[in-house]
Parts: structure tokens; C-alpha cells; sequence
């Protein structure tokens, strides 16, 4: 499993409850998989550079969770429709390299 990280950016318009429910539902989305949710930050309101379906505003969530590639596309989909959320994106933050044998090392 891989390490990722998915932002989403709620409606303003919604009440703390329902950011809760959205984001508890994001949660359960993840766990449900067999993946693991290692934090979520809720890092409240914050203004938008530019503005998203005629919004200014936006209750930004993070979630940092490890996944495997296939799940990313059912979550993906999910919050494409889900209501209130006006954009997200998920991104893989930590990439495991591969280790060099020692003759590809000699030869450099």
C-alpha cells in the first residue's frame, strides 16, 4: 500500500454538521476497503484564489490515508458526485524508490 493524500474543498453554505457528515462518510469510504485513514485535518474556512462554481469560499479537509492504486479511482468517482463537495484531488505522497545494484552504481 501506498501513502496518500486527498484534499477536499466543501461547500461554505453547508452547517459544521453536514461538513462532518461528508467528511465522516469520506472516512468510512476508505476504511470500508481495508485501506487505512492515518489523520484527517479539518482546516476550516479558507478563501479560494479563484473562484469555483461562483464561489469564493470553500471548508477545506485533508485526509491522509494508504491505499491501493485501484482504490483511488472508486474514491475519485465517489466525490465527483457526492453533495457539496466542489473540488477535490488526491495525490501520492510518498513513492518508494527502487534500490540500484552495485555494478549499475560502478558504472556511473
Amino acid at each position: 500500500m501506498k501513502a496518500y493524500e486527498c484534499m477536499v474543498l466543501i461547500d461554505p453554505t453547508f452547517t459544521e454538521a453536514d461538513i462532518d457528515k461528508i467528511a465522516v462518510k469520506v472516512e468510512e469510504m476508505i476504511q470500508k476497503s481495508g485501506n487505512v485513514v492515518e489523520s484527517t485535518n479539518r482546516w476550516g474556512k479558507r478563501r479560494l484564489c479563484y473562484e469555483i462554481k461562483k464561489v469564493n469560499e470553500a471548508y477545506y479537509v485533508l485526509f491522509n490515508y494508504k491505499a491501493n492504486n485501484q482504490f483511488n479511482t472508486e474514491l475519485d468517482k465517489a466525490l465527483k458526485y457526492m453533495a457539496g463537495v466542489i473540488r477535490h484531488m488526491i495525490i501520492c505522497t510518498y513513492v518508494e524508490k527502487k534500490k540500484t545494484s552495485t555494478k549499475t552504481m560502478q558504472a556511473m
